[in-house]
């Protein structure tokens, strides 16, 4: 089941990816998308932090033999320009999309919150809009999306969760959470519940690897 969740993308639905940083997230999606690249499909990625690495995506890619030019690459600098660019993506479809990636998806948004929550209850709808556009090009053209988040510190209570968790988890079909521990990295399917497991895996240079 957990080569499943590694290697085989399924279309149609909101994946939510979240956890520490170096964790394995983005290598994640990298290896997924060069996937669908080699298939013939199209990948769209909104790189919302600006951190993607050409050289890992090229490392990536070229380990997995899959071409680099259906891969679409745009980095918003601020939380209007990512919204006009999800907006721009479902309202001009390449033929051949099989996955939109957002990583770093609630990076920009926690920049213009300011802790108050009169105020920032417009962003916080602005960002659920987002997702909902999204998870509806993924049931009406059944376009795979994946939303890489990260995680805090909850506020006066033990424990972490992921950044915007109830707006994001609330349409995820599918959640992974990223663990690193040490040198170990592991992964933890949360969602479907039917398929929950935690998995060790080692990240090389064409995504990740099970550890057996």
């Amino acid at each position: 089941m957990v080569r499943e969740f590694l290697y085989q993308l399924r279309s149609g639905l909101l994946y939510f990816i979240y956890g520490d940083e170096k964790s394995g997230k983005t290598s994640y999606c990298l290896m997924v998308s060069s996937f669908v690249l080699k298939s013939g499909g199209s990948v769209v990625w909104i790189d919302c932090g600006a951190r993607l690495s050409m050289a890992r995506v090229e490392q990536v890619l070229s380990f997995n033999k899959a071409p680099l030019d259906k891969l679409y690459i745009t980095s918003p600098m601020d939380f209007d320009s990512q919204e006009k660019a999800i907006v721009n993506v479902v309202s001009f479809l390449p033929k051949d999309l099989r996955l939109i990636v957002c990583d770093d998806f609630t990076y920009l948004h926690r920049l213009v919150i300011s802790g108050n929550p009169r105020t920032d209850l417009p962003v916080y709808k602005r960002l659920a809009y987002q997702v909902a556009l999204l998870k509806e090009v993924c049931i009406d053209y059944g376009v795979a999306c994946m939303l890489v988040g990260h995680i805090r510190e909850k506020p006066d209570k033990e424990g972490r969760e992921p950044v915007a968790a109830r707006i994001i988890t609330y349409w995820a079909d599918v959640i992974l959470s990223f663990v690193k521990i040490g040198n170990k990295r592991f992964m933890k399917v949360e969602k479907p519940e039917m398929e929950r497991g935690q998995y060790e895996f080692m990240v090389f240079d064409g995504g990740l690897s099970m550890v057996y």
